[in-house]
Parts: structure tokens; sequence; C-alpha cells
């Protein structure tokens, strides 16, 4: 597996793995409406754009097929962090968040948060992030569920990067 940054032809690739990953991973805690409305098909591609243009995007991949990705802004925010389904639980997200993690502790960032779904709160718990509170959002006419994370981040090198 390699990891790189996003270039501008990714943003299809990009764009198909969220919506495959919400569409497909996601069905056990998210109905139909609420899956459409998170991650609708047909996918709006200017407001991926802008999304992609506000924060550092790096991907995962072996043999040219995208298996995930993670997007992260300078001041520690974890934007997305999505894997193919076929390649859940296989330490995709788990290599793409350490390395987000590697690059932001580098930048002196001291702590790193997230919205994080249903599905993929029990991940960043272990990673060490802590929920701070439970919150709904209103999106295309649906309300999902997610959890504001928080997690300090200690300097590359410290015997507690982890």
């Amino acid at each position: 597996m390699r990891i790189r940054e996003f270039r501008p032809t990714d943003l299809e690739a990009v764009v198909a793995l969220f919506t495959e990953s919400v569409h497909g991973l996601a069905g056990q805690h998210y109905d139909d409406a609420q899956r459409q409305s998170w991650a609708p098909d047909p996918p709006d591609l200017d407001r991926w754009r802008e999304k992609v243009a506000m924060q550092k995007l790096l991907l995962a991949e072996q043999d040219g097929e995208l298996m995930g990705m993670v997007g992260f802004e300078p001041d520690g925010h974890v934007d997305v962090l999505f894997t193919a389904s076929g390649h859940a639980r296989k330490g995709v997200a788990q290599a793409l968040h350490d390395e987000a993690r590697r690059q932001l502790a580098q930048q002196g960032v001291s702590e790193l948060f997230t919205e994080a779904s249903e599905v993929a709160r029990p991940f960043f718990e272990k990673q060490g992030y802590v929920v701070e509170r439970r919150e709904v959002v209103a999106l295309r006419g649906s309300s999902l569920p997610r959890y504001v994370m928080r997690r300090p981040l200690h300097r590359v090198g410290s015997r507690r990067a982890r």
C-alpha cells in the first residue's frame, strides 16, 4: 500500500470511494434516506472540489486501486476518513490516520478533532479520541447523528505519540 497526496485528476475516484463507502459500510447505522442524504447519487462534484481545496487529502492505493482517503486541516481537524468497503478493517484507515497524525505533529498541532459517524466512532476511540458530545445534523432532509471527538497530539518522537 502506498500513501500519496491527492491530485485534481483523482476527484471522481475520491467521490466514488466516498459514495461507495457510505452506502456499503453504513447500512447498519443509517437508513437508506440518511445514506442518500450523506452521499447523494449523483454526487455534487463542485462541492467536493471546494472541500478538497480546503484541506490536505491523502490517498491509499495499491496496484492503481484507491483503497481509502483521509482529509485534514492545518488546525488538526480530521474531516474525512473513508475506506473502500472491500478494504475495511484491513489497516488502511489506520495507515492513513497515522500519516495524517504524523504530518500534523510535525506542524506543531497539539490536538486532533473530528465529527465521527456511528460507523467511525469505534475506530476513533481506538486512536485515543474521546467523545465530547453527540449531535444530530440536518442534511438534505435527513437527520444524521455524529460524535464530536478530540484527542491530544504529541510531537513526533515523543514516547506518547501513539
